[in-house]
């Protein structure tokens, strides 16, 4: 991103992607300080300069949401749906928020839209039926299973997917059968 970001310090676009990559970072890979302040650094430039820009909203909830400041982060998230309602990181990432903040009908129904809006993603629907499960809404759960991926979710096929994918969707094959 930085790359981006030298020839056009102006790129908003580059600062968003700069804070969803380091937000992602701090998540997934370990709580890191300097992770957490970059997200927050580039999030605040990129809707600084591009305050209509949905994926700038989008990284600053990204961003909000590392610094554990959740209404901030779903405020942004919001602002960014409302902004490109097309835009899957936005409702991927507010449905993960909702999950954390302890309300999974919700969280499940963003991650159905997120489902919709890509629908190579196998995340939002492996999380979306995981949550369906602890729900005993046993329907919705093996809909979200097989949105997953066919290749994930019935094991007579074979999984060409990523180690991660596989163990994500290890549970939505377990509940297949």
């Amino acid at each position: 991103f930085w790359r981006s970001i030298a020839p056009d310090p102006e790129y908003a676009l580059a600062f968003a992607s700069l804070a969803e990559s380091s937000a992602e970072r701090d998540f997934y890979l370990t709580t890191n300080a300097e992770a957490v302040e970059q997200a927050d650094a580039a999030s605040r430039k990129a809707v600084a300069l591009d305050p209509s820009l949905a994926e700038a909203r989008a990284a600053r909830g990204l961003a909000l949401m590392s610094l554990e400041r959740p209404d901030e982060a779903a405020a942004e998230l919001l602002v960014a749906m409302d902004l490109d309602p097309s835009l899957f990181e936005a409702p991927y990432t507010y449905a993960r928020l909702l999950n954390l903040r302890g309300d999974p009908e919700k969280a499940a129904r963003y991650f159905d839209i997120a489902a919709a809006l890509n629908q190579d993603d196998y995340q939002a629907p492996t999380l979306a039926s995981g949550i369906y499960r602890g729900l005993g809404r046993t329907v919705e759960m093996k809909r979200a299973a097989i949105r997953a991926g066919a290749d994930m979710v019935l094991p007579a096929r074979s999984n060409t997917q990523s180690g991660a994918a596989r163990q994500l969707a290890g549970g939505s094959r377990a509940r297949r059968g």
